[in-house]
């Protein structure tokens, strides 16, 4: 009994240590807004931030448009008008820290001139750290769509998903060519492989978008140009051979060897 009660206070404490270890390591998730012209490093928006609304938590970030579009000082898309320019729509959200399925993050994003003047390319990306399942040698997946209303011929789109500094081929980069209909849609999806530490690693996605000047409307704002996107990223482990083997039988390795060596000695 003595010796079953010092097991169980054992594998208690390694649980409490785990837990600990994965609370210290684990951040909220993140979106950062910049431009050229912006302040250093960007704008940074999680939960408790001002740019954040309340439902806002550490995976999920749904912001204050209004409070954020008024500080987009020195960019094209600085907006007080609730009904039009600045950021439409921005949030994220993810399922950090992962599960044996997959680790995944999502941004949206609709983005529309406010001005004729300023910094008309914006980039948003959306990041975390903690992430810790899967882990191992795996495959970053991206799948990203741009959809341009009242574009100008090349309006640009550049989208990318990345797992510690491992980013998704080649960069997804639409460009509105002439004759497109409007709205103008495109879609496309890259991949890469990577393999991350169990210890934790950060997924991120990123989307840059650049709109020309030319096409804001300054007779009706709100059919000025605007581009929106949506850029997820997933990371899954590819199986090992042994757990190839041990997913396709549903038996555990040393029974499936075992039945082997018993087939063989039979033949033999």
């Amino acid at each position: 009994m003595t010796k079953h009660r010092g097991l169980i206070l054992g594998l208690a404490l390694a649980a409490l240590i785990g837990l600990s270890a994965r609370d210290a390591q684990a951040g909220d998730l993140t979106i950062n807004v910049s431009w050229a012209s912006g302040p250093a490093g960007g704008i940074n928006i999680s939960v408790g931030s001002p740019f954040a609304l309340p439902d806002s938590t550490s995976n999920f970030v749904d912001v204050n448009l209004p409070v954020l579009n008024a500080s987009l000082t020195g960019s094209a898309y600085l907006s007080t008008d609730p009904n039009a320019g600045g950021f439409l729509a921005l949030n994220a959200q993810s399922n950090n820290p992962g599960s044996a399925t997959g680790a995944n993050i999502k941004l949206d994003a609709t983005a529309q001139l406010a001005s004729a003047t300023g910094d008309n390319t914006i980039t948003v990306v959306a990041s975390q750290t903690g992430f810790m399942s899967p882990s191992g040698a795996g495959v970053l997946t991206t799948a990203n769509s741009g959809n341009f209303t009242n574009y100008t011929v090349g309006d640009s789109q550049t989208s990318f998903s990345s797992v510690n500094s491992v980013d998704t081929t080649p960069h997804n980069n639409y460009v509105v060519p002439a004759g497109a209909p409007n709205p103008y849609s495109a879609a496309m999806g890259g991949t890469a492989g990577a393999t991350v530490s169990s210890g934790g690693y950060t997924l991120s996605d990123t989307t840059t978008i650049t709109l020309a000047l030319s096409g804001f409307n300054a007779s009706n704002p709100g059919s000025s140009a605007t581009d929106q996107t949506t850029n997820s990223a997933t990371f899954r482990a590819v199986p090992e051979p042994a757990g190839l083997v041990m997913m396709v039988t549903g038996m555990p390795l040393p029974l499936v060897v075992m039945g082997l060596l018993r087939r063989r000695r039979a033949a033999a």
